[in-house]
């Protein structure tokens, strides 16, 4: 029961998970294998079939757990695996953080004057929602996944990113780095061209598989 209750923790942290996915986390040997275990686990799944088998926690799944974090079928499941295989790719983080709000205050300034109301700087708040974010090593790693975005959303996002970069690094007190993975080598080109200034890792998705 307790390998049973480590992998369903495991779906659960990551929402939806593959056959594959779930072999490479926990070493499940061959694939025939992990099909096996994963057989076994169903009665705690919902399985959906698409190009692969994937599964999320049902009801009983999640009660064994103590998961209240019920996942359904949407148009971004695909998203969600690919994100699976970034975390993967990235060795697995601890504190994998997956739709992440990054929030700064910015300070209002005018010609290097700051406005003040009751001897209180003025400020304004900025969110960011990272697709995942880990701290590891003196770094605050922020991920994207970029299967469905167009360029000049990813474009928008990087510039606000670049904004925030000081205030990022204030709020966590840690240097941040920032990956994105894609969809192609032209894209990939064109996302490292737009991050250059600011410390980052751009890779396709059939580069970490």
């Amino acid at each position: 029961m307790e390998k049973t209750e480590r992998l369903l923790m495991t779906i659960d942290q990551l929402k939806m998970t593959t056959i594959r996915q779930l072999r490479q986390i926990h070493n499940l040997g061959g694939y025939r294998n992990a099909a096996r275990i994963v057989e076994q686990l169903e009665p705690y799944l919902n399985v959906y079939r698409g190009k692969e088998k994937v599964f999320y926690l049902n009801k009983d799944g999640r009660e064994l757990i103590g998961s209240d974090k019920e996942v359904k079928k949407t148009p971004i499941m695909e998203h969600t695996l690919l994100s699976n295989d970034a975390y993967i790719f990235l060795n697995k983080p601890l504190n994998w953080r997956t739709e992440y709000v990054i929030e700064c205050e910015r300070r209002k300034e005018l010609s290097g004057i700051i406005f003040k109301f009751d001897n209180k700087p003025t400020s304004v708040k900025k969110t960011i929602i990272a697709d995942a974010v880990f701290t590891k090593q003196g770094y605050v790693h922020i991920v994207e996944i970029d299967n469905t975005r167009t360029m000049k959303d990813n474009l928008k996002k990087i510039k606000q990113y670049k904004e925030l970069w000081t205030e990022i690094k204030d709020n966590f007190q840690l240097s941040p780095i920032i990956y994105f993975f894609t969809t192609t080598e032209t894209r990939r080109k064109k996302l490292s061209d737009v991050l250059s200034g600011i410390n980052h890792k751009v890779y396709t998705f059939e580069e970490i598989k």
